[in-house]
């Protein structure tokens, strides 16, 4: 994980606090690609372990992680996790917004995943993410493009627009195995 920190300007004694943070996953290793069946099995055993805070709908959780590795497989292709970085996570606290502390840290992940491939240039074709269209300016500034979305309905509001976002790397695109 790499994190961004800066003094808060109200705090007197030197204190620093994260303002911005990102979670990259690597790819898992090529012969870790499991069968159908080992998957269905670690599908289960992660949902029986899942444990989600008090007041979340612990089954739309269970169909989403269920729908979402559904939908990455078809955009991505059948062993994504082998051959994609993924973008896990990237929040940067309401008042630091807006200061390009996302996408500084976007590019030092995609330096990453860029190094990364020179050293084996077979086995990754770049790195994906899943994200709200609310930072699709801050993706698409770093070169991904979005490749697929879903919708969901929460409580009966208005149906949640999720994006899967790929950044396929130019000596790798013919290793990308997907249609887009």
């Amino acid at each position: 994980m790499a994190k961004m920190v800066l003094d808060d300007p109200n705090k007197s004694d030197g204190d620093m606090m994260v303002v911005s943070y990102i979670v990259w996953k690597t790819p898992l290793p090529p012969h870790s690609a499991k069968s159908e069946s080992e998957l269905a099995a670690a599908s289960a055993q992660e949902i029986a372990e899942l444990q989600v805070p008090e007041g979340v709908d612990r089954d739309l959780v269970v169909r989403l992680k269920t729908e979402y590795r559904a939908l990455s497989k078809k955009y991505l292709g059948e062993d994504y996790e082998t051959r994609y970085w993924e973008l896990d996570a990237l929040a940067t606290l309401p008042t630091y917004q807006r200061m390009g502390l996302g996408t500084r840290l976007v590019k030092w992940g995609l330096d990453m995943v860029e190094a990364a491939i020179k050293a084996k240039p077979a086995e990754v074709d770049g790195a994906y993410l899943v994200a709200s269209p609310a930072g699709s300016s801050t993706y698409r500034n770093a070169g991904f493009v979005e490749v697929g979305e879903q919708f969901v309905e929460v409580n009966g509001q208005e149906p949640y627009r999720h994006c899967w976002f790929v950044k396929r790397f130019e000596n790798n695109e013919q290793h990308s195995g997907t249609d887009t």
